[in-house]
């Protein structure tokens, strides 16, 4: 058995998103990790591609507009979006009031790159960059 209490799960700031991490991969043997994302209104993530796992998107609060392989879709509370390792994506907070999202990333490990990518030693120039995110399984490079 293992519980986290809400107060103990660790925050990592994104900018102006934070992701609480609620599970490891240390945790599931590698299988999942979990997280909370937190996006304030107005807000969006990069476009990526992540190119070892599967990511499902359960929203608690709020609106997420996701783009994925050209198709746009909006999920309010209460709905779910899964996106398939290999798809392009992003996803905004197009709405007046912070959204909430449980993410389920198979297999785990996206808390480390989160991690390395925000922490004091985290990449100063597009090389060192784009090597994290290749040791990762991800891709940010941007659209055309």
């Amino acid at each position: 058995m293992d519980a986290l209490q809400p107060e103990r799960a660790e925050r990592i700031d994104l900018g102006a998103t934070s992701v609480r991490v609620l599970m490891t991969a240390n945790v599931t043997n590698g299988a999942m990790t979990v997280m909370e994302i937190i996006m304030p209104a107005g807000t969006a993530s990069a476009p990526h591609t992540h190119l070892r796992d599967d990511e499902t998107f359960l929203i608690v609060a709020g609106t997420f507009t996701f783009r994925a392989d050209g198709r746009v879709e909006r999920v309010p509370a209460g709905g779910r979006l899964f996106l398939p390792r290999g798809s392009r994506h992003s996803f905004a907070n197009d709405g007046d009031t912070e959204a909430r999202a449980i993410t389920v990333l198979m297999p785990g490990g996206l808390e480390d790159f989160l991690r390395a990518a925000t922490g004091p030693d985290r990449p100063r120039d597009a090389a060192a960059a784009r090597e994290l995110e290749r040791r990762h399984g991800l891709d940010f490079t941007p659209d055309p």
